[in-house]
Parts: C-alpha cells; structure tokens; sequence
C-alpha cells in the first residue's frame, strides 16, 4: 500500500536585515567607502569599528523596508553613547527616503546618533538629503543627528522632511542636540517637530562653546511645553546668522534665535539674498540670469529657488538643474490722481485715482491701501500693472493714501516697495454759514465758513461790490441798490450796510450772494453766486420792540396822514422800556390830552397840536413803563 502526503506550502514574507559591505573605497579619505543600498547603511550599523571612517552616497537609498525592523523599532542609529560617530558622511547629493526609527525609550536618536569623541574629534556630514523620515527617540533626537558632544561638527547642504518625536527632552527637525562646538550651515527642514522640552525646527538645543547655525532654514510644525522655537529651541553661548523660520506653518511667533518670516516672505527670493545667501548663478556671477543684475552673494552656487511666489529655496543639487533667482527687484507703485499732483488742495467733492505698478501683480487689492480722512469706493483693476479707485474726504483737511511694503508681490514673489504717499488737502469752497439781520433792517452780518479774499491769490479784502442783495416776497420794501451801501469786517464775519424805502410787512425776504468772480478762499477756491443760509426776513416796522429785540424808541419820518382818517403812525417816544405799541390797535381818539387804547382800556399821555380832530403825525404820544406789551395784532 502506498501512502500519499500532501504537503501545502504557504508562502511567508521573510524581511530581514541584510548587511553588504561596500563593494568600493576603504574607508580613508582619499578613498571612502561607496554606499549605494540600504544594505550598505545596515552594514554600517552593525561595523561599530568603521564609525571612524569616510563614506560618500553614490545613489538614492529606499529605507522604507526599515519600519520592520528590529521588531518594528527600525534603523539602529550610527552612533551611540557608548561609540560615538567619528567620521564623515558625503552625501553627494543624493537622499536617503523614508527612514524609520521607533525607539521612544532610548537617547540619541537620528540616522547618526551620537557624534563627537573628545575635543579632538572631527566630524564632517554633508550633501545628504532624508526624506519622508519618521524618527521618535526619547532625549536628543534629530532626523540627521541626535546628540553632538565634544570634538567638531559641521553639517552643510542638507535637508530634512517628515516628522521627528522626542518623547522627553530636545528634539529637533535636523539635529537634536548641538553643543561644544559645531556648525550647521545652508541646510533646511521642513518636519514636523514634537517634543517636551528644548523644542526647534532646525535644532533643538544649541549650546557651549559658539556652536552656530548660518543661512539656514525651517518651515515645519514645532509643539513642545518649554523652550521651544520656531527655528531653535534653547540658545546657550551659541550663535544663529542669516536664518529664518516661517512663523506661519510653524505654529511659533518666537525662537531662542533666528529670525520669523510669514509665508509669503519665506518664499520670496529677496528675503535670503539680501541676507547674503548664495544663490545659482549664471555664467556672469549674477543671480538674473542675464549681465549685470544683483550680486549673486558667492560662486559656490548653494541654493535655487523658483520664483513664483509659491517655493520656499532648496539646495541647488536637489533637482540637478540651474535656477536661476531671475528677478530680485520689488515692484514699485506710484500713486496718482486725475484732480492734480501730489500734495494739491482743492474742493474736489472726490478724487479719482491711479495705481501704477511697476510689473504685474496678481494679489494687489484695495486693502492694501491705506488711507486718512476718506474712504475708497469703486477699486478695479485696468490691467495687470495698473489699478484705480474713488477717494470720498470725509471732513476739511489733509488726506493721505498709501500702499505700505510686503502688501503685494510680482510674478517672480517678490515683495513691493513702499509706495510714495500721495497727499491732497481736501479745501472746500467758501460757503455763507449764517446772516443776521439788524432790528431795524440797516445791516445784515454775512459769515463765512473760512477766511475769504477778494482775488484767487489769497489776498485782498472783501468790498461791497463782492456782493448783491435783493428784496422777495412782496411789494412794501424796495431795496435802493443791489451793491451793499457799506461794509466792514470782523473774522469771517462781514457787516453789509442795506438801502431800503418802503414799510416792510414782515413778509419779506433779503437775500445775499457773492458775485461772480467776487469771493474766493486762500486756495483759489470761488464761492457760488448761489448759497443756502443767505436769507433773513425783513423786520415788520408795523411792530416797534424796544430793549427786548425789536425796534427800541422808533422814529418814523415816513408816516402818512390819511385826511380824515387816523393818521398811520405816530413819532412815539417811550418813557420807559420793554414795551410794544401796535398802532392797529388805536381806534378812537378824543380831542382831549388822551389817546384810548381800548384793546386795553388803558391811557397815556398826549402832547400836540389840538387843531383837528385827530392828532398830527407830528405829534406824540408818551407811554408810561407800566404800558402792557401787545403781540402781533
């Protein structure tokens, strides 16, 4: 009998760590052990008695295969607190992406862990990029470098992006710790940083003995609880030059050092270059690519950037071509009105406005305008370069607009200048504020709303000639010239002698204007020969007031007698004041020393001519003080 078995295989993913030695170099520094695998950077790890040699990267590395590692705890750094890195790493300008290191309970953490032997040591890393890196350690944790001590180290032209995590103290979006001497210059990073304590984009902790950071940069998120920075968390006997954070996708206002740039500042060219950073130049040594241009701040050629306003720079081996920084000039804009030139006056009740860039932008808007004692209305743009907008004064004076700096930028993200302010004092036309007729119709006082002159020079007193006058509204007055008999002035306040004949009624009106041509402001500003507030009512001479705002102690001279009628009106003399005679009210007389009065029943005393049966208009008639004071009849 024969017996079958079966056997099934299922097939099972076996991914382990495979260490490769270089297959060129020999570690010197004339001749550095080629690194080209991620079994090569394992075999690294696992040859403690080479983290003294020299290494150049020949090819891009995939690390993604180390989150399995070790127990999903990943990449075992390069260097460690008891042997530390001493050598040196040339990237070559080539990266290392998604390396992963998961040892939330162990220090120096970073693809080189700890760094730095004795005072003696030097250590050189450069030219490497780490991508996409998701590294979490415990104290001192960086994606490139966890924990510098002793000896030197100077990191140049790397970068960093993804996430570091130091579960307790510093951490850092490149190095966590950097101190007793050491140098990071023309590097970046973009990761996420998290930690407790001495929390920073680029570094965590900078300290001792002038450790230094130069054009250097960070943009990513940075949380912590105490010390933390946008760019450096702790700063101790240490310097930074030249380096900037983005204030903004950081999350962070402050830093130990460096200094904060919005986002729009942090990708605009002119914001590194004037801070000497040396950017790809041509073949003339400038950053325009053309002759002549700005200075392109070195021939080493660190850095590109392409300017359009949404890149922040990178390293100029990043991409393998030149960019060139073409443009480093912020655009202008000029301010102009149609009503006349910077720093005019006028009455314009608005000004229509233009704003002229000096190359196009695409982000300038009306509030990027700034203004004093007025409001804007209507803003649009005419083309790319040029916009235009209404200006309404709100009051009398001075005006201002203007356009501040980093308000917009042009194609190539550069920010603007600030524009020159442009100033209008808004003087309106002189009006008539206010008239005030004299009880007895003499005089009519005209002010005016500001200091006025005869002639568009500012200068020159007013004369009577500068105004007209005229009678409405009835036929009892007749004014005898339109031109005032007389003036005088005080202020702004001028006093216009009237020509009148006649009775008034008290139903008409004077009116007053300036002529044409007549009254101007110091401004050149002519007042209209038409007003509002110029008219004043003809007092009624039928009523006489004496001390209390009407007429005083009347003498009439141009009274008729009406034969055999009572005469018109009397020459009446008060013997005392505050009273009214209305002579509609007399409508008896005897030929006696008395005048009747019967709307009152009251007498007072008469003097004259007993001839006829009424009195003469040349007589008169004297009231005592006690004589009741009548309204209108």
């Amino acid at each position: 009998m024969y017996k079958y078995f079966l056997l099934i295989f299922f097939p099972i993913a076996l991914i382990a760590q495979t260490e490769t030695a270089p297959s060129s170099g020999d570690g010197s520094s004339g001749d550095p052990y080629q690194i080209d695998t991620l079994n090569n950077l394992y075999w690294i790890t696992q040859n403690s008695g080479e983290w003294d040699a020299y290494y150049i990267q020949t090819a891009n590395i995939d690390a993604s295969s180390s989150s399995s590692w070790d127990s999903n705890a990943g990449f075992t750094p390069i260097g460690n607190s008891s042997t530390r890195f001493t050598g040196s790493y040339d990237g070559a300008g080539y990266t290392i992406d998604s390396l992963f290191i998961n040892r939330s309970i162990t220090n120096d953490i970073g693809l080189f862990g700890h760094i730095g032997v004795d005072a003696n040591s030097t250590t050189t890393i450069q030219n490497l990029g780490l991508t996409n890196v998701s590294i979490t350690g415990n104290n001192d944790v960086g994606a490139l470098v966890g924990k510098k001590r002793q000896g030197m180290l100077t990191v140049s032209n790397c970068y960093s992006t993804g996430s570091v995590t130091g579960t307790n103290s510093i951490a850092g979006g490149l190095v966590g710790q950097l101190r007793d001497g050491g140098a990071i210059s023309n590097c970046y990073s973009t990761c996420t940083v998290n930690g407790d304590d001495g929390v920073g984009g680029l570094v965590g902790s900078l300290r001792n003995n002038s450790s230094n950071v130069v054009n250097s940069y960070s943009t990513g998120s940075v949380n912590g609880n105490n010390d933390v920075g946008g760019l450096v968390g702790y700063l101790n006997n240490s310097s930074v030059s030249n380096s900037f954070w983005d204030t903004q996708t950081s999350g962070q206002s402050s830093s130990a050092a460096g200094t904060g740039k919005t986002t729009a500042e942090m990708k605009t060219a002119t914001t590194f270059t004037n801070a000497g950073w040396d950017f790809e130049e041509d073949g003339n040594g400038n950053d325009n690519g053309t002759s002549g241009g700005a200075s392109g701040n070195g021939t080493d050629n660190y850095w590109d950037m392409i300017q359009d306003g949404n890149n922040y720079p990178v390293l100029s081996w990043q991409d393998g071509a030149i960019i060139l920084v073409t443009d480093l000039t912020a655009p202008t804009m000029t301010i102009t009105a149609a009503e006349g030139a910077d720093g005019f006056a006028s009455g314009d009740t608005t000004l229509t406005l233009t704003f002229s860039s000096s190359e196009a932008t695409s982000d300038f808007g009306v509030g990027d305008i700034t203004v004093t004692n007025g409001s804007l209305s209507d803003f649009g743009a005419t083309s790319s370069t040029v916009y235009s907008a209404i200006f309404t004064p709100t009051a009398q004076g001075a005006a201002t607009i203007d356009v501040a700096a980093s308000t917009f930028t042009d194609a190539a993200g550069n920010n603007n200048a600030a524009a020159t302010q442009f100033n209008w004092t808004h003087d309106a036309v002189p009006i008539i504020s206010s008239v005030s007729l004299a009880s007895d119709n003499s005089t009519i006082a005209v002010t005016f709303s500001e200091a006025v002159y005869n002639t568009d020079a500012g200068s020159g007193s007013l004369e009577a000639s500068d105004f007209t006058l005229f009678v409405s509204g009835g036929t009892d007055t007749v004014i005898t010239s339109a031109t005032p008999i007389s003036i005088s002035a005080s202020g702004n306040t001028y006093t216009l002698g009237i020509g009148l004949t006649g009775w008034s009624d008290g139903g008409e009106i004077l009116t007053v204007n300036p002529v044409d041509n007549g009254i101007y402001d110091a401004v050149g500003n002519e007042a209209s020969i038409t007003q509002s507030n110029n008219t004043a009512i003809i007092t009624d001479m039928n009523e006489c007031l004496t001390d209390n705002g009407g007429c005083g102690n009347p003498i009439y001279f141009d009274c008729i007698n009406n034969p055999g009628a009572p005469p018109t009106c009397y020459d009446i003399v008060a013997s005392g004041g505050d009273l009214i005679v209305d002579q509609n009210s007399i409508n008896q007389y005897e030929q006696d020393n008395y005048v009747l009065f019967d709307a009152f029943d009251f007498h007072g005393s008469y003097q004259g001519s007993m001839d006829g049966a009424y009195p003469d208009p040349s007589d008169r008639i004297y009231l005592p003080d006690s004589f009741p004071i009548l309204g209108n009849q």
